[in-house]
């Protein structure tokens, strides 16, 4: 009997062991993002949006005059925390980054916005800024990063006049290029 107690607890053990061991490899490697994120000008050059399940996208110069005219036009990452971004008349904002796994939080007089790196490499970059953006809901209790990334949603969207924005969910994000 205590052989079978033995052998059970050594595979209960070992399958804990190779389960924790898998989680790691998926989690993204913070310095190579960190290293891929710095002293690069990222232009947005794509809106990506996801309504009911369809995808819809804004590309090119377009994207970039609607993400300008939200203040996320060009973003610049400094290693020492701090970054600029610029509008579409080239008002620079600054203020400070944290890097935590995928998570990049931008902060400016007080307010954060926490975009999720759903991908990244050496030229290219997507921001995911909302998830499951639930349209139904009464905007005047969407935190600001759900209100900026309704709106830069709804430019995507517009070009569909059979969408309905008031219902459904919606997924908003950034696609940037390395320049």
């Amino acid at each position: 009997m205590s052989v079978l107690r033995s052998s059970i607890f050594f595979l209960v053990l070992s399958t804990s062991f190779l389960i924790s061991c898998s989680k790691d490899k998926n989690e993204p490697d913070n310095a190579a993002t960190r290293a891929q994120l710095i002293n690069k000008s990222w232009i947005t050059t794509s809106l990506l949006v996801k309504h009911n399940g369809k995808d819809y996208s804004l590309n090119g110069s377009t994207a970039e005059q609607a993400g300008a005219s939200m203040g996320a036009g060009k973003f610049v990452f400094n290693e020492n925390g701090e970054f600029i971004s610029s509008d579409e008349d080239g008002q620079e904002t600054k203020g400070k980054w944290e890097l935590n796994d995928s998570n990049l939080k931008v902060t400016n007089d007080g307010e954060s916005i926490l975009f999720t790196i759903s991908s990244i490499n050496e030229k290219s970059l997507v921001l995911d800024m909302a998830k499951n953006l639930d349209l139904s809901k009464d905007d005047s209790k969407w935190t600001e990063q759900e209100m900026v990334a309704y709106l830069l949603g709804s430019m995507v969207l517009m070009k569909n006049p059979s969408v309905d924005l008031s219902k459904g969910t919606m997924d908003v994000s950034l696609g940037l290029t390395a320049k």
